[in-house]
């Protein structure tokens, strides 16, 4: 027999009193989807409860909680009884367990997700950065040489041209001479 936590624990307890309190029953009316959906995300964003462990507390496996994660943010937008279904539900959970003297570490696992994108994307970025650097550097390090060598070849097409300029000079000269 699986040994049941405390947060577990608090939570059944929870949802036991608050779904008799409010009339809900396990169909598909939208009134008892709403009631659910808020459930099982308030439930994932304040325990560390899995999949399976949400869902079991109503009778539901992870695929309906893990659906009920994806349709939150349209959930929010589209229905216009959701959110406040969602914000009472979740403060009740969260009094709930904070009166079990239950508390986690991260309080919303949907922020930890947030902050790990937003660190590994600064980090490409960063990469992206270091590596440009590097090649401005190198550029940098590669221009007085390059300037040098460039100059060179310039005084020698320099002088080829004077000397080019003066025979054709002295060429005018002689054919005026014969005209």
């Amino acid at each position: 027999m699986m040994k049941l936590s405390s947060e577990f624990k608090a939570i059944v307890q929870w949802w036991k009193e608050y779904s008799s309190k409010s009339g809900f029953t396990d169909n598909r009316q939208r009134g008892n989807i709403i009631l659910k959906h808020s459930f099982f995300v308030s439930c994932r964003e304040l325990s560390s409860l899995s999949l399976n462990e949400i869902g079991q507390i109503v009778n539901k496996d992870h695929a309906t909680v893990l659906h009920a994660m994806k349709q939150h943010k349209n959930n929010l937008m589209y229905l216009p009884t959701y959110s406040d279904v969602y914000e009472e539900i979740y403060h009740g959970i969260k009094n709930a367990l904070a009166l079990k003297g239950i508390h986690r570490e991260v309080q919303n696992i949907n922020d930890v997700r947030e902050l790990r994108f937003r660190l590994v994307s600064t980090s490409e970025r960063l990469r992206m950065k270091i590596l440009e650097v590097n090649d401005l550097k190198k550029r940098v390090d590669d221009a007085p040489e390059k300037l040098k060598q460039e100059n060179a070849f310039l005084k020698k097409h320099s002088g080829q041209i004077y000397e080019r300029n003066k025979r054709l000079e002295s060429e005018l000269a002689r054919l005026k001479n014969l005209v």
